[in-house]
């Protein structure tokens, strides 16, 4: 809500306030009493004055001060009688209760609009929704980097919206739905953009939180409004961000609003006659949480995965492109996009800016390799590094033995140690050892066992700072352990790599408590501790090496392991 609709609702609201108390106030004052006891006073000399109005009573004051109301005899000589006696008349066409009851149903209505208008009752955000973006020429493929599969495979989408009637001679009948899914950031907005802009054809644009209101049936109304919307400028494209929000399946509640909606979507979609222009697209980071009749055929049927950058190549491009406009110096952006597995396209243009940003504030021309190590710090620690931290010395050589075990354990085990650093966060990190995976997906059983060994090694370096004390070690595991605890579970109740075979336990509904008995965090805890020490001097060396110089890359790393 703006600031102005918030002002204007506030002073309706006191103004509100204001007179329903001064009408409450006005009628408690005024006294309800009869003419013959109205007469009684004249006769007393107790009236001061009258009020008359158009209404069946008038009002009169004593002498007290007290307010009457009685009934008006509307005879033709009542004020000249009244006069003759003293008293003062006065004559209003509307009496003071029927102002103040005018007053109050204006600010009704007043406050009914605004709060209408905030929550949309009159169009509201269903106006914003339902007018289309024309295609901006310079969004293209060839501005969304990688993903060279999805995007040969969008490209009969763009022919179609192009030459319609080259499929309606064909009788061949596009798709009326296409879902793009994948994690976060990996670029699926642009590629919608994309089609549009290569089609050249309008963009309708919407995210699944536009739909959701408390009201039953606005969500409904809304989707009726965009497709109309749409209709009347086919061909074009129709995009839902965040799909799952709207579309999410029926099973898991029952809110009105939501079943109203979903089904409103549904209808549209079936509403479409073949090969009518139009073209829905939809993005979610949940695939699997849609309803199923959304993605059954005939509606969202054609699913494109957006997958992050799965190669060294795929984030070097997008490190190219997002830097395209800007000056670095001495950076090695094929090691940085080594360091970057993992980030998304988005990922990379916000670690790239902020180091833009630092070499403004520190008055360079150029992005060098001290701002872009910082902000990529800033984006894998979740914080900023406290280097003018007064740190305690114990506390900074157990991080210090923590993160050699780490990456001594990631050596040997296969991975490509980048950086690693005892610089603390202000996310509460105490360090951080940077890998480069060999691979992103399709892990090995041996694969997720090492990385569950990379995990626990921090816990046994702090172990080596005194081996005959068993509280010698620190909360400084909680993550790594929290990550461990997740690949292991996830080995056992998903992939049947534990004791109960090729079975998907989560379907199953199997109790987690059963999960105590697999045995395979005790073997890998044993793995650990020997590796641990069997490469024990190495690990001390790294130890002493970070205490001094607090960051170490890659090439110091290997150089001090190649000469122990």
């Amino acid at each position: 809500m703006s600031k102005k609709k918030k002002i204007l609702i506030c002073v309706a609201v006191i103004l509100l306030s204001i007179f329903t108390l001064t009408r409450i106030e006005y009628t408690n004052r005024v006294k309800d009493t009869n003419y013959t006891a109205f007469l009684e006073e004249v006769k007393d000399g107790n009236v001061e004055k009258i009020t008359l109005s158009s209404s069946d009573t008038f009002t009169y004051k004593d002498k007290d001060g007290a307010v009457f109301s009685a009934p008006n005899p509307k005879y033709e000589d009542f004020k000249k009688d009244m006069l003759e006696n003293g008293i003062e008349v006065t004559e209003s066409k509307l009496n003071s209760s029927f102002i103040l009851s005018l007053v109050q149903i204006s600010l009704f209505i007043i406050m009914f609009y605004l709060l209408g208008k905030q929550m949309n009752l009159f169009g509201g955000k269903g106006d914003d929704i339902s007018k289309p973006v024309f295609p901006d020429k310079g969004i293209t493929f060839h501005d969304v980097s990688g993903l060279t599969e999805v995007k040969k495979d969008l490209t009969a989408y763009v022919d179609y919206l192009k030459n319609p009637e080259k499929y309606n001679n064909a009788g061949a009948q596009m798709p009326r739905g296409v879902i793009l899914y994948g994690p976060p950031g990996t670029g699926k907005t642009l590629l919608a953009k994309a089609i549009a802009g290569e089609a050249g054809v309008p963009f309708f644009s919407a995210s699944g939180s536009d739909f959701i209101e408390k009201f039953v049936g606005t969500g409904a109304g809304r989707v009726r409004q965009l497709f109309e919307a749409a209709r009347k400028q086919a061909p074009c494209i129709i995009f839902i961000d965040e799909l799952d929000s709207v579309g999410a399946s029926r099973d898991n509640g029952d809110d009105s609003e939501h079943r109203q909606t979903i089904n409103a979507l549904l209808a549209e979609i079936d509403g479409f006659t073949d090969n009518s222009g139009i073209l829905v697209i939809g993005a979610t980071n949940r695939l699997e949480d849609l309803d199923s009749a959304l993605i059954r055929s005939g509606r969202f049927d054609s699913h494109f995965a957006v997958p992050l950058p799965a190669t060294t190549k795929e984030r070097l491009d997008l490190i190219n492109m997002y830097s395209a406009d800007k000056k670095l110096e001495n950076i090695d952006v094929t090691s940085l996009a080594k360091e970057m597995i993992g980030f998304s396209p988005a990922d990379i243009k916000s670690v790239i800016n902020d180091a833009a940003i630092l070499s403004v504030q520190s008055d360079s021309d150029a992005i060098t390799k001290e701002y872009m190590e910082k902000a990529l710090y800033k984006k894998t620690m979740k914080g900023h590094a406290k280097e003018d931290w007064d740190r305690n010395h114990e506390d900074m050589k157990r991080c210090a033995y923590h993160e050699a075990a780490h990456t001594i354990a990631a050596y040997f085990l296969g991975e490509d140690v980048t950086k690693v650093s005892i610089i603390p966060s202000t996310s509460g990190a105490g360090g951080a050892t940077f890998t480069n995976p060999s691979k992103m997906g399709m892990f090995t059983k041996r694969d997720m066992e090492n990385r569950v060994k990379i995990c626990y090694a921090g816990r046994f370096g702090e172990k080596l700072l005194d081996s005959n004390d068993p509280d010698i070690i620190s909360d400084g595991a909680y993550a790594d352990i929290m990550e461990a605890t997740k690949i292991i579970k996830s080995m056992v109740t998903e992939c049947g790599m534990g004791g109960c075979g090729m079975l998907n336990l989560n379907v199953l509904g199997v109790d987690e408590k059963e999960l105590f008995n697999e045995v395979i965090s005790s073997t890998l805890e044993n793995a650990t501790a020997s590796l641990t020490l069997e490469k024990k001097e190495i690990v001390l060396r790294l130890a002493e090496e970070l205490m001094d110089k607090e960051t170490l890359y890659a090439e110091d790393i290997r150089k001090m392991i190649l000469s122990v």
